[in-house]
């Protein structure tokens, strides 16, 4: 049996209210977080791949993480896979480790993330140009 609390954090409010609270912690801005989460909650299918939301391939609020500005609604995989150009290099898939203090190179392929670390940008390009040119 459920209790009290495990009720009310099954409502659709509370749902609605953490849901939006995790976007704006990973620094989604919008103007309008009611239309948003109407927009996320109404969307069935991948905006990249049109694959369908189902088992385990759950939707992800895409953004731009240099603005903030929300992009897509899309599949995980989508999401992980995006080559984006707005990391620490501009380069898609190359950007820079600052714990590790190392250049990266990072991409999933069919569900399998390949990473390879390097002291200079230049390295890590060079490697993405060719690993990506044998694919």
């Amino acid at each position: 049996m459920l209790s009290e609390k495990q009720i009310y954090d099954r409502s659709p409010k509370v749902i609605k209210i953490k849901r939006i609270g995790k976007w704006k912690l990973r620094g989604v801005i919008h103007t309008d977080w009611n239309n948003l989460y109407e927009l996320y909650l109404k969307t069935d299918k991948c905006d990249k791949c049109k694959c369908e939301f189902i088992g385990t391939n759950r939707k992800c609020l895409d953004h731009c993480h240099t603005t903030g500005a929300f992009r897509n609604i899309l599949c995980h995989r989508c999401n992980l896979n995006t080559d984006r150009a707005d990391n620490t290099s501009g380069v898609p898939n190359v950007s820079y480790h600052k714990k590790n203090k190392r250049w990266k190179y990072q991409k999933q392929i069919n569900g399998v993330v390949h990473l390879k670390c390097f002291k200079t940008k230049k390295e890590a390009v060079a490697y993405k140009k060719e690993y990506e040119s044998n694919l």
